[in-house]
């Protein structure tokens, strides 16, 4: 045994360079998946810190709240102590005291916010006058955070001097902003400002606060929520009403996301590791001939079996184990321990064994009939993928829980199988070559012959060149691929998301676009702004008597959809010009035209009055729907507006109901003595505007709407979702908003999805259905947002940050993908993706430089014959590259078919997007064909440069001369 590991360590150290080869492939195998963890790692940190500030600067911090009146120095003293201790086990950062009262009224109508805060010199940036330098129970100076000093009361006791600005993004934030534009009074320290004499009685509601330490909470996130949750308890049995505020439920939403996503990152490091296994197996086929003919002389000598095993073995282990130690070891210095976290070590031991399993086979094994044994592999890996894909696709769910099976072994069954396939191409394609190549001129075509007739008797090598460079082929087209795909998914994302450039919706204080500007003010925002109106609602969609589905209902412009990019891949249709004409509805013509400038409405009135109280309802152009409500006088009804209309506007509905007292009186006799009274009805003719109405109403339900100038109501044309169609009934379905009438809906297109909406909808035209809902409650159809697409959507954006639009809540599309794009788990599934890209470039040229390095080396004695029978030194390197073209004429178009293969499956079946979120649209295959033959064609051009170089480089030694005859 000592002498079978003797020769085998010998042959090891003496014939090294196949060897060191084979040792760098595995290394380099076994940095991937270390990469990959280590990626992954990092890339969790970032998508954390990345979804905390997206929040706003008060929901990035922890504080500790408590609502009280004033509170003895002891008490408060103590708490201060349990608070700060809490925090620190949760972040680092120092914690803030700071304390508000409740809103308070000055002597002016007006109203003012009082609070104070430890160490204020940190928080605030004075503008005018001074800090506060004391704080008595009789006199506390205070500084202004606003412009508008406020009329205090006589006896507060507090002196304003100075004015300033907060620079403490957490100061008074979160759970203890003040409203906007009121102004805000800060004395120096809680303690003292506690004091005063004046506020005793006043409700008032002490707090802590301190930055979230990012950096402590990605060390270890369900244990840090473990703590976050224990700090809460721990407070709230110090002290009943002591409520500690942290964003967990962010924090634990990006931790989920970042696990998601990066769990995805064995897709690229199992195909790239399975290429680079291939690749050590290469490098045993270039030292097949010599290990066979000395295990045939120690079998000669008397070597049992299992001997010839040991040397076997110990030859194919020692290499896999020392690129294993030299890839490890490498990992830990460029990635730090992080590298062996997750699946990394699962990986490194799989490919240990699997590398020196196949080690082993290559240099011994000899079947009688290999090809079969390819074929049964190939089989074997078409059963497995077809079990494994029978089991459903990646979801976000299934992901979220453990790292899916199928991202591991899709790729290596892939990489395997279509390497195998194309190999086993290449003897059949051989031929054919040859046959081409004798259509050659003489010179050109006989060193093309020899060697692919070469190639073809001795298939061996060629064939596992062949497997290999289709495999790396694969590989880089998937890589770019599947790249490509993800950022084509985050522009399709951002567009379903935001259709047109921006959407504009009603801000905090819930007052609509419209409200706060004309549609025409927007459309000077910013050159060529097109505007579509959109009206907004959810309702209930009619199954049968006892069955109704929620399902969102929109109204938008009909022209809007053609303006909406990529319209086939959003949402799933053909043509968005054609789903725009489908949509067209013409809305009935109601309603008595109200002259532009108008300030007042006044009626005559013929009819009962008594106990009614009447309110006109009016649609401006722009689809602004607002209330006029009418007072009586005599037989007159008027009423004043808010703001004169400053464009036509319609009167579309009078809106006639019971008064408070009489509903009042009519529910105390009919609730408490159980006596019916009698409902209010009568006939009413309203006269006004050049214009008369008439409407019988009976009250029943004490009220109705009587729309002016009704015409009879048609179906709505409507797109809906394929499970809202299965509701409808002869291609027609009911839906009922806020319990109102049901609107009858006519479906012209059922669609996979639409922009901006959820997965069950309803939409419709804008126009036609605000007339439907208006008919039903009027001011439900007035317009809720606004899509605006203009020729510069940055000057777009930035006007629309300015005052009075940024009381609007407003989104971007551009904002949108970028944030997608610069999203930490993008950044690092794309670094992933493009390093195996570029492993496999690199790995593919080497492997046409050793092909036709072992030709030579391997083909010594049948080249130095030819070249003795007359054939040119330039010949024969003309037939060394001719069988690395030829090898390169069959791996590429079979490895451009894989990688495309492995995208698209990938694609379908892994649900799960660059930022680790499901997919809404679902990712379509997207691949840039130029930049994809850019690189591609780099790696193997430069593959062939070089293989081309050895072969120029060959032949070069003279022959002896032949001594001449006697």
């Amino acid at each position: 045994m000592r002498a079978i590991l003797s020769l085998a360590l010998a042959r090891l150290y003496r014939g090294p360079t196949r060897w060191l080869l084979i040792v760098a492939g595995v290394a380099v195998a076994t940095l991937l998946p270390m990469s990959a963890a280590a990626t992954a790692a990092s890339t969790s940190t970032k998508a954390l810190a990345h979804g905390l500030a997206a929040l706003p600067p008060g929901e990035q911090s922890l504080i500790v709240s408590y609502p009280n009146l004033a509170m003895e120095p002891d008490r408060l003293t103590g708490m201060d102590t349990q608070v700060r201790t809490q925090l620190a086990k949760l972040t680092r950062h120092p914690a803030r005291a700071q304390m508000l009262f409740r809103e308070m009224g000055d002597t002016a109508g007006g109203s003012f916010f009082l609070g104070a805060a430890d160490d204020l010199a940190s928080g605030v940036e004075v503008t005018s006058g001074r800090l506060p330098a004391e704080c008595t129970p009789q006199h506390c100076e205070v500084i202004l955070i606003g412009q508008t000093p406020p009329k205090m009361p006589d006896g507060l006791g507090v002196e304003i001097v100075g004015t300033g600005v907060r620079t403490d993004p957490l100061l008074l934030t979160g759970t203890f902003e003040p409203k906007r534009d009121i102004p805000l009074l800060l004395a120096d320290g809680v303690a003292k400002a506690s004091a005063i004499d004046a506020l005793t009685a006043f409700q008032r509601q002490y707090g802590w606060v301190a930055p979230l330490d990012v950096e402590r909470a990605s060390a270890d996130v369900p244990a840090y929520l473990d703590a976050s949750r224990q700090a809460g308890d721990d407070l709230s049995r110090y002290s009943v009403g002591l409520h500690l505020t942290a964003p967990d439920e962010v924090l634990s939403g990006e931790h989920d996301r970042a696990q998601r996503s990066t769990r995805r990152f064995d897709l690229l490091s199992g195909a790239a590791t399975a290429l680079l296994v291939g690749f050590a197996v290469i490098g045993a086929i270039g030292a097949r001939r010599d290990h066979r003919a000395v295990v045939a002389l120690v079998r000669r000598r008397g070597a049992p079996a299992r001997r010839l095993f040991t040397l076997t073995a110990v030859t194919a282990v020692i290499p896999v184990l020392v690129g294993t130690v030299l890839g490890v070891l490498l990992g830990l210095a460029v990635f730090g321990t992080t590298a062996l976290s997750g699946t990394a070590v699962a990986q490194i031991a799989v490919t240990t064994v699997l590398a020196a399993v196949l080690l082993g086979a290559a240099l011994s094994w000899a079947p009688e009939h290999p090809w079969r044994a390819v074929d049964a592999v190939v089989v074997a890996g078409i059963v497995i993928a077809a079990v494994a894909l029978a089991r459903g696709a990646v979801t976000v769910q299934a992901i979220g829980q453990r790292t899916d099976p199928l991202l591991v072994a899709l790729p290596i069954i892939a990489i395997v199988c279509g390497g195998l396939l194309a190999g086993r191409l290449f003897p059949l394609v051989a031929p054919l070559g040859v046959r081409i190549a004798r259509r050659l001129p003489g010179a050109a075509g006989l060193p093309v012959r020899l060697g692919l007739s070469g190639a073809v008797r001795r298939p061996l090598r060629a064939v596992a060149t062949v497997a290999f460079l289709a495999a790396a082929t694969g590989i880089v087209l998937f890589a770019g691929g599947y790249r490509a795909t993800l950022e084509q998914g985050a522009v399709d994302q951002a567009t379903f998301a935001v259709p047109l450039d921006v959407s504009v919706r009603s801000g905090q204080n819930l007052r609509r676009p419209l409200d706060v500007a004309d549609e025409a003010d927007y459309t000077q925002l910013a050159p060529g702004v097109l505007t579509a109106k959109v009206v907004r609602t959810t309702a209930g969609i009619r199954v049968n008597a006892a069955e109704t589905k929620a399902a969102e209902v929109v109204g938008v412009t009909p022209d809007a959809l053609t303006r909406i990019p990529a319209w086939d891949r959003v949402t799933g249709g053909d043509d968005a010009a054609h789903s725009a004409q489908l949509l067209t509805a013409a809305p009935p013509v109601r309603g008595w035209t109200v002259p532009a400038g108008t300030k007042n409405l006044t009626f005559d009135t013929q009819g009962p009055l008594d106990n009614l109280k009447i309110t006109a309802w009016l649609r401006d152009a722009g689809g602004r729907d607002f209330a006029v409500e009418l007072t009586r006088s005599g037989r007159q009804l008027s009423g004043d507006l808010a703001k004169a209309t400053t464009t036509e506007a319609k009167l579309f509905a009078l809106n006639i109901a019971e008064t408070a007292d009489y509903g009042q009186r009519r529910q105390h006799h009919t609730g408490e003595g159980g006596l019916d009274v009698p409902v209010l009805s009568g006939h009413l003719t309203v006269r006004g505007l050049g214009n008369t109405f008439e409407t019988d109403y009976e009250l029943a339900t004490g009220r109705m709407v009587a729309l002016i100038g009704a015409t009879p109501e048609t179906e709505l044309p409507v797109i809906v979702d394929p499970v809202t169609a299965t509701a409808a009934s002869g291609g027609r379905l009911q839906f009922s908003v806020q319990g109102s009438a049901p609107v009858t809906g006519r479906i012209v297109q059922v669609l996979p999805r639409f922009p901006a909406t959820g997965e069950r909808f309803v939409v419709a035209d804008v126009r036609a259905l605000a007339d439907a809902l208006d008919a039903r409650e009027p001011g439900t159809g007035s317009v809720s947002e606004l899509w605006l697409s203009s020729s510069d959507p940055n000057a777009l954006r930035q006007n629309l940050a300015k005052s009075p639009y940024d009381q609007l809540s407003v989104r971007s599309r551009a904002q949108v993908q970028d944030q997608l794009a610069t999203d930490p788990l993008a950044v690092g599934a794309a670094s992933l993706l493009w390093t195996g890209a570029l492993v496999a470039l690199g790995v593919a040229a080497v492997a046409l430089v050793l092909l036709v390095i072992a030709e030579r080396r391997d083909d010594a004695a049948e080249l130095y014959a030819w070249e003795s029978d007359g054939l040119t030194p330039g010949a024969l390197r003309g037939l060394l590259f001719a069988r690395a073209t030829a090898v390169v004429a069959v791996a590429v178009p079979c490895g451009v078919l894989l990688g495309l293969l492995l995208t698209r499956l990938t694609t379908a079946l892994v649900l799960v997007t660059a930022v680790g979120s499901t997919p809404r649209p679902p990712l379509a295959l997207a691949a840039s064909p130029l930049q994809l033959a850019a690189v591609l064609g780099a790696g193997v051009g430069l593959g062939l440069l070089c293989a081309g170089l050895v072969a120029w480089r060959s032949f070069r030694t003279p022959l002896p001369v032949r001594p001449e005859a006697l």
